[in-house]
This record gives structure tokens, sequence and C-alpha cells, in this order.
């Protein structure tokens, strides 16, 4: 601002330009604030589409796998009087001149809301598959090498699941139950192609 606007009246006046630069910033910010309020419904959809197709995606692995268990020939149930702490169990039975009881049982008073949500439920199907697929093979599905190195993945990955085998299982349970527990953090493809393996594409020794 130069000493050419000084009037000795008023002191020094506005800059003329000054007006100028001022609708333009008022422009610019309108411009921005439509463009964010256009733009933001556009992300928040596109956000929740792929969320949804992300849960879509989970409950199809879910349902191929109650679908393969289901084919295997093992029941899914639901009890509303499990023993506290108990999530869910494998129950395998085969008593000759008896029906055979074969069924996974989801133990839906012990947790919250009485239903496991998603994450759990899947978890528990990926957990009870492995001990039908153990029955499958009427024995353990990997070797005693193998078997010591989920162990230890185990340990650094999920310590509390560690420390319940160790705690909980008798000695001559542990490796089924490190398994099972190592098969809860696979990828979900590979729980399902494992089921498939062991218990359609082979001979069932059970």
């Amino acid at each position: 601002m130069s000493n050419e606007n000084w009037d000795p009246a008023t002191g020094m006046q506005q800059d003329p330009n000054s007006n100028k630069d001022n609708k333009k910033t008022i422009l610019i910010t309108i411009g921005l604030l439509l463009a964010a309020l256009i733009g933001f419904p556009t992300i928040m959809i596109s956000i929740f589409n792929r969320e949804r197709s992300s849960r879509d995606g989970e409950f199809a692995y879910t349902k191929t796998l109650e679908n393969l268990i289901r084919n295997v020939g093992t029941k899914i149930k639901e009890r509303n009087d499990c023993e506290n702490g108990v999530q869910g169990y494998y129950l395998f039975e085969k008593i000759p001149g008896k029906k055979t009881i074969d069924e996974v049982v989801i133990c839906n008073n012990n947790y919250m809301f009485n239903k496991p949500n998603p994450s759990e439920y899947w978890r528990l199907l990926a957990h009870e598959s492995t001990h039908i697929m153990q029955a499958c093979l009427g024995t353990n599905l990997y070797g005693s090498y193998q078997i010591k190195d989920m162990s230890y993945e185990l340990l650094d990955q999920d310590e509390n699941s560690y420390r319940t085998i160790h705690g909980a299982y008798a000695s001559n349970k542990e490796d089924n139950e490190i398994e099972a527990r190592w098969m809860e953090l696979q990828p979900k493809q590979y729980v399902i192609d494992s089921l498939r393996k062991y218990c359609m594409e082979r001979p069932q020794d059970r």
C-alpha cells in the first residue's frame, strides 16, 4: 500500500486491489466447501461399499465352510446350556450297533448377546473343522516337528491360546489342540481346502 492513497482526513486508504483479492479468496473458499460437500457423500458411499463387499466375502467363506462341514456328514448344532467358558466343541462317538454321533456344537450362552460375532464364529468353525479332519484321518494332521513349530507360532501370535493348551489339556491332547488353534490363524481358503483334502478327497477312517 503506497503513500499515494494517504488522505490527511482519514489516514491510509484501503488498496483498491484488496477488494478483488478478498472476492477471489471468498470464491475459492466457497468452491472448496462445495467440492467437499459434494465429495464427502461419494467418499462415504465408497467406504461403505468396500466394507459391505468385505463383509459379503467373509460371509461367503463362512457359508462355504458350513456347507462343507455338513457335506462331510457332521451336524452343526446350537446350545444355550453349555458349561461356563466353553464356546464350542466337536463330539464324535462311534459305538457299534448304535447311531454315530458326529456334531459341532456352538455354545451360544457363553458369547456376548448369546451369539458369536462373525469373527468369533469363523474361528470356532475353523477350530472344530480341524478336529473333524483329525477324526477323518484317525490321527494328527501334521508331524511332530511341524506341530512343535506351530506351538512356537502360537506363542508368538496368540499367547493366550498357547498358555491355555499347556495348562488346561492332558498331554496326549495337546497336539490335537495345537493344530486346531493354529488353524484358526490361517487364511480362510486354507482352512476350507484342508477340510476338503482330509475329509472329502480321501477315504475316511472314522
